[in-house]
């Protein structure tokens, strides 16, 4: 089976669940998660659409701190080793 062929989606949603049945599940460091909330609260106050129902009384923190737990941020984090590999962190 040729993998080009299947749908990008159900590669993601295949690796992802995977990967959670394998235990290969990454936990952002405090550097990486205050980074992903800061440009995420970024893009907020500056006009971006909320992907999660917002309510007036949230900061644009509080804001990404939902869009995070709730997984629907379209981010991802590229950890780099000291070995030269790069590791992809999708926050889907």
């Amino acid at each position: 089976m040729c993998f080009a062929s299947l749908n990008p989606t159900f590669l993601k949603v295949a690796l992802r669940e995977l990967c959670i049945l394998v235990g290969l599940m990454v936990r952002l460091t405090r550097f990486e998660l205050t980074r992903v909330l800061s440009a995420r609260s970024l893009q907020l106050s500056l006009g971006a659409p909320p992907l999660v129902k917002r309510t007036s009384e949230l900061s644009m923190l509080q804001v990404a701190e939902k869009e995070l737990n709730q997984k629907v941020l379209p981010l991802s984090v590229l950890r780099k080793f000291p070995n030269g590999n790069i590791k992809r962190i999708e926050l889907f």
